[in-house]
């Protein structure tokens, strides 16, 4: 899965250095498959609930596979 070149940019701004190839991998696990919806939005709302941390990134990527909606409505996407 690839992740918009503008989801990338927020990534390295929010994330240390070495913390990026890792928040990247994780978000590469949404939009895999057939049921996962509009990836790019629910990759921008995963780094934006993450806030600079990668336990966030897992957690909010879980919700995102019960139910992508959420992920966007606590963003404030919705």
């Amino acid at each position: 899965m690839e992740i918009a070149d503008s989801t990338v940019a927020v990534v390295r701004d929010t994330f240390a250095e070495e913390q990026v190839p890792v928040v990247l991998a994780i978000l590469r696990e949404y939009g895999t498959e057939e049921f996962h919806y509009e990836p790019d939005r629910v990759h921008r709302a995963i780094v934006k609930l993450g806030q600079g941390r990668v336990d966030h990134i897992r957690r909010y990527l879980n919700v995102a596979r019960a139910d992508y909606r959420d992920v966007l409505y606590y963003s404030g996407d919705y």
